[in-house]
């Protein structure tokens, strides 16, 4: 099977043909969030250094930072990053 360059461009830009050619929104969900958070707080410690794999917005991240030494965040969209460093300057 050859591999479909245009295809994967695409899929990598966010046009997904299960979205009409349309660029997928970013959306902000936190349905899974509190009981995620309330399990990592009981996991931290002041001296731990925590990366966030997919960050997103950073919400998460900036929540628990107070909890840790320290913390990075990364993700693969920039908007996304945009977002988290935007709220972590809001501080």
């Amino acid at each position: 099977m050859a591999i479909d360059r245009e295809r994967i461009d695409a899929i990598l830009a966010a046009r997904h043909s299960y979205y009409g050619g349309r660029a997928i929104p970013i959306r902000h969900d936190t349905r899974w969030y509190p009981g995620v958070s309330d399990m990592l707080r009981n996991q931290l410690s002041p001296e731990m250094r925590i990366l966030d794999v997919g960050c997103g917005d950073g919400a998460m991240l900036l929540e628990l930072a107070p909890l840790v030494h320290s913390g990075v965040g990364i993700d693969y969209d920039p908007e996304h990053i945009g977002f988290a460093e935007a709220a972590r300057q809001a501080l």
